[in-house]
């Protein structure tokens, strides 16, 4: 997204309206692993984006994230992300296989990049700073987390800082 002078993220609303969302040029995210971050299935993190990280209430906090896998995976995961307030409660949550159930992860190709746009509605979310972003993946049978295999003993990303306004 900030490769170019000015980006937009483009969505359809829950009325089926379409919605633009600018891209903030300058972001500085701090994230709890270095890319790409190898889950234990074997499926990697390639990357992630957001669109801004001062976000107007109501409109979605946007994260892109590019994943990959070197094999065939053997069980469905979801994705879980989380808008979690400086109090450590979460405010804000989505959870949804990829590509909201249209790309399974048992039929992703090996080494063919995934690409998934995630929306994480702020309606409701008190206005304020210090929000962080954690997100995964966990098996729907077990609702165990997929741990991140690459020296990390975590089972989950946190990228911050987020801030939410009138």
């Amino acid at each position: 997204l900030r490769d170019h002078a000015a980006a937009f993220v483009y969505y359809f609303d829950a009325d089926r309206k379409p919605r633009e969302i600018a891209s903030d040029k300058n972001i500085t995210l701090k994230s709890s692993h270095a890319m790409p971050a190898q889950f234990a299935a074997p499926i990697y993190l390639e990357g992630f984006q957001v669109a801004q990280t001062t976000v107007k209430r109501g409109t979605p906090i946007v994260l892109i994230l590019d994943w990959r896998t070197r094999e065939k995976i053997a069980t469905d995961y979801t994705l879980f992300a989380y808008l979690i307030a400086a109090d450590g409660k979460i405010v804000a949550q989505y959870d949804s296989p990829p590509r909201k159930g249209q790309a399974p992860t048992t039929a992703w190709q090996p080494n063919r990049l995934i690409g998934d746009a995630v929306l994480i509605a702020t309606d409701g979310v008190p206005i304020g700073a210090g929000y962080k972003l954690q997100f995964g993946l966990y098996d729907t049978k077990t609702q165990q987390r997929l741990p991140i295999a690459n020296g990390q003993t975590t089972d989950s990303i946190i990228v911050e800082s987020f801030r939410v306004v009138e």
